[in-house]
């Protein structure tokens, strides 16, 4: 009887796990069927997680990063966030000077409380929020950087810091809303200097909590998502979110080293993770997916399949487009090849390398009645595929009408990327940058991104010749395409979507109230 409850236990921890990493820990084969059946297998794999969300969220407890997260800056932290009821939070956040966080530079500290809204119109699943901070501390760890902070904070805000001396592991408010009231009158002390170092919480005015369980109510993971920041610095302040970041995990989730060394920290001893050996190169051959249900700005939601062939400095990539948080109901997809340049080691985030694609042939397939009645509405001088052709299923060639202004898309641009490749348990995890929260795209080297999306992990590794040329374009018309089109155009991204028309966005909204 025990043995057969330990193998029942263990099973159902092993298709919980898979069901939680979207089957991270599997091996792919080393043969081409084996190579589809894992990668099919993982990214189908994704709506079927037994995944629960409720509206409003029930926060209460200590939340922490997985990982060492890149902000766009870059900024290097690590999170640590504590709310103690459905009200009162208390934020601390480490930055760090590498992208590994092994060397602290300070901590922010804010104390506030939040009041949840209503459900979010814009953002399926989201629950809109209101937060009111009270405090703000800065704690500087490094002298460096207790002088450049002083530095910067004399500058900006004189009339608070004027004579102050700014000393490591020394506390200073840079925000601070009192309010006492004595007989006859309110006493209000209001101070704020967060703008010198553009120090927001907007993250907490979008949230959404997923428990992910499978058959054995003990064995969950709560993952809390909080909004994405804007991917201009400047911007930061005014920016209300509109998609997430990566999540903070509770602190009770199992197996995570990351999240025990943040706990077991404090604002005084900063967390300092182990410095992993460094990728001297990105390999992108074979096929990569996403292993969960991804987001973009204006609450879009897809998943990603690539596939890379060194050789030919070739790509294509299926971007599969949801209505829905869970990835379950379909909007659209797009299919997009081309070719891609590797550059040197980037000079402005650590550990990443330059990379430019080139979009060389774009299909969509409508996938919900919605998305081909705008298709079809499209009245635009350059048109989009066969006009009054579009039916749910049937893929169209975009190409030839160079994209199709419907959705934002065109055809053929080039795009400036960074990319990281990480190892973790046997795994490769590749790292696309992140999105422009505006809607534009990198079309120009200065506009690499700074941050980086959900990462994707590999599935295969065969080689295969006839991949990317499976849709009947070859390497020498993808040359002859290079040669045709030097020039960018503005377009999407490696197709982020972020371009799509807000009616479009509107119906999905719509169709999910």
């Amino acid at each position: 009887m025990a043995m057969a409850l330990s193998l029942m236990l263990m099973v159902t921890l092993s298709v919980f796990f898979s069901c939680i990493l979207t089957t991270e820990t599997r091996k792919f084969g080393t043969e081409e069927a084996g190579r589809e059946d894992t990668c099919d297998r993982i990214i189908n794999h994704i709506p079927h997680c037994h995944v629960k969300s409720a509206v409003p969220p029930e926060i209460t407890g200590t939340w922490v990063s997985k990982r060492c997260e890149i902000r766009p800056g870059p900024e290097y932290l690590l999170r640590k966030y504590i709310f103690r009821n459905s009200t009162s939070f208390e934020a601390h956040q480490y930055y760090y000077e590498d992208s590994q966080c092994s060397r602290p530079l300070y901590g922010a500290i804010a104390r506030g409380s939040v009041k949840m809204l209503r459900e979010s119109w814009t953002v399926p699943g989201g629950t809109e929020a209101e937060y009111y901070l009270s405090q703000v501390t800065i704690i500087p760890y490094q002298p460096d950087m207790a002088e450049k902070l002083q530095r910067k904070f004399n500058q900006t805000c004189p009339k608070m810091f004027a004579g102050k001396f700014w000393r490591p592991f020394k506390t200073y408010d840079i925000f601070n809303y009192v309010e006492s009231r004595k007989p006859g009158r309110v006493i209000i002390l209001d101070h704020d200097c967060t703008h010198a170092v553009g120090f927001t919480m907007h993250e907490l005015q979008l949230l959404r909590l997923e428990v992910r369980s499978h058959f054995h109510p003990f064995y969950v993971r709560r993952e809390l998502y909080l909004g994405c920041l804007h991917t201009d610095k400047n911007q930061r302040q005014q920016y209300r979110p509109t998609c997430y970041q990566e999540p903070l995990l509770s602190h009770e989730t199992m197996g995570c080293h990351v999240c025990r060394r943040i706990l077991n920290s404090d604002d005084f001893l900063p967390p300092e993770l182990h410095r992993r050996p460094v990728e001297t190169k990105v390999d992108l051959q074979g096929e990569w997916v996403s292993y969960r249900c991804e987001t973009r700005p204006m609450g879009m939601f897809l998943t990603r399949r690539f596939t890379f062939e060194n050789d030919r400095k070739t790509w294509q990539g299926h971007y599969y487009y949801f209505m829905d948080p869970l990835c379950k109901i379909k909007a659209f997809t797009l299919f997009a090849w081309g070719t891609y340049y590797a550059g040197r080691r980037s000079s402005v985030v650590e550990n990443t390398w330059n990379y430019d694609f080139k979009v060389a042939h774009l299909s969509v397939t409508p996938n919900d009645k919605s998305v081909v009645e705008h298709l079809t509405r499209d009245r635009s001088k350059e048109g989009c595929g066969r006009a009054g052709q579009w039916e749910i299923g049937i893929q169209q060639d975009i190409t030839n009408s160079r994209g199709c202004l419907a959705l934002g898309l065109k055809v053929p641009h080039i795009e400036y990327e960074i990319l990281n490749i990480e190892k973790v348990h046997e795994k490769q995890w590749l790292y696309f940058g992140q999105r422009p929260s505006d809607g534009s795209s990198p079309i120009t080297p200065r506009q690499r991104p700074t941050s980086f999306q959900f990462p994707m992990v590999q599935c295969g590794r065969v080689e295969s010749r006839n991949r990317i040329g499976r849709q009947g374009q070859t390497a020498a018309m993808l040359a002859t395409d290079e040669r045709r089109s030097n020039t960018a155009a503005a377009g999407i991204g490696i197709l982020s979507m972020t371009g799509i028309l807000i009616p479009l966005i509107m119906t999905f909204t719509l169709l999910l109230s």
